[in-house]
């Protein structure tokens, strides 16, 4: 089957599905490596994070030699792929792989790339069959299965002990994110059986080289344990879509950005990026109360429509400083803007309303 087959195909088997958001991993650009941190607790929107979205699927139902495609991972997601994009996907991209003693394998599945970001689908399989139960990274013995499997009411910890199995935590992160202009990636996981696990890795990209060189490094740890194992590979991937920046600014009168007294922020500017996958919105704006890489950070930022209902979004960037501000990223399906671009500014932690920004396309 084609790509463009698959795509048109994908979406009549699909259903809905409980998404459990669980946070999280940080990585310093020094390490370039995945700390453990709890699940269920909310980290830094700034900080290099990685958002661990766990998905529903079922275990040992498919055929030998299926995997979850970009497209698999997209629709349940909610995320909408245009075909233009989903034609690009690349099947299993040539890549460089460093050989060790991991008990796992990497091959990266499938692999989308434009201007503003990369989707990976990488799979590790366990080296020896019929041993290992893989889990994702920071999955616990009493976690239920329900989160990345179709089984319900079976505990990790139980599951493998019942079926004689080693519990190991497995992950995988693309690891030169500082190259690459990456502040923040998500990864969500889906078993494909016992042993082989699908992890799909999104992220916003701020580089513009059209080849661009992914570092990835797996990773696999016996629960219980601190040892992990690393296995790197490499690739480079081709940005072959087309890309388009359309600017907006504030618009005159009394919803104008910049003319809310009393609050602790401005908004500047704004850019959309649109390319052949999605669009992407860029805020520029100033904050009083913001600290790269702190816990207090209130301020959030989403697109409306004229109704006033919010745009999904599937992602971010998470805040970079950008010259005497910031810049914060909103990652959103393929839309059309218009003439004008609505901003809602609003707090995080008590979901409460700053205001409404009215934007409008600049003259070239």
């Amino acid at each position: 089957m084609t790509t463009k087959e698959k795509f048109r195909n994908t979406f009549s088997y699909l259903h809905a599905s409980s998404e459990i958001h669980e946070e999280v991993r940080q990585m310093t650009s020094q390490e370039q490596d995945m700390k453990l941190r709890k699940y269920r607790k909310r980290g830094s929107r700034i900080a290099a994070a990685v958002l661990v979205a766990t998905l529903m699927i079922g275990m040992g139902v498919f055929a030998a030699g299926h995997y979850f495609g970009i497209l698999d991972f997209a629709g349940r997601a909610g995320r909408s792929i245009p075909e233009s994009a989903a034609e690009q996907i690349v099947i299993n991209p040539d890549m460089d792989q460093n050989q060790n003693n991991a008990i796992v394998d990497l091959q990266v599945r499938e692999a989308l790339c434009d201007s503003e970001s990369i989707a990976l689908v990488c799979e590790l399989s366990a080296r020896e069959k019929g041993k290992y139960l893989l889990v994702p990274e920071d999955a616990l013995p009493e976690d239920n299965m329900s989160n990345w499997t179709a089984l319900s009411d079976q505990k990790a910890g139980e599951y493998a002990e019942e079926h004689k199995l080693t519990m190991i935590n497995t992950g995988c992160i693309i690891s030169n994110m500082e190259k690459l202009g990456i502040f923040e990636q998500s990864m969500d996981f889906r078993s494909v059986s016992d042993d082989v696990m699908d992890i799909f890795i999104t992220c916003g990209v701020q580089t513009d080289v059209k080849n661009k060189k992914v570092e990835i490094t797996a990773t696999a740890r016996q629960a219980g344990t601190e040892d992990v194992m690393r296995l790197s590979a490499s690739m480079v991937l081709q940005d072959v879509g087309t890309t388009k920046t359309i600017h907006y600014e504030a618009e005159a009168g009394p919803q104008k950005a910049n003319s809310g007294e009393g609050l602790f922020f401005k908004i500047q500017r704004a850019d959309v990026i649109q390319t052949d996958l999605g669009t992407y919105v860029d805020i520029y704006f100033t904050d009083e109360n913001v600290t790269l890489g702190g816990e207090d950070n209130d301020l959030e930022f989403r697109i409306v429509d004229s109704a006033g209902k919010a745009v999904d979004s599937f992602g971010g960037s998470g805040v970079k400083a950008d010259g005497d501000g910031y810049r914060t990223r909103i990652m959103l399906n393929k839309i059309n803007p218009g003439e004008e671009l609505n901003i809602e500014a609003y707090s995080i932690d008590s979901g409460s309303r700053y205001g409404l920004f009215k934007f409008k396309k600049a003259e070239n």
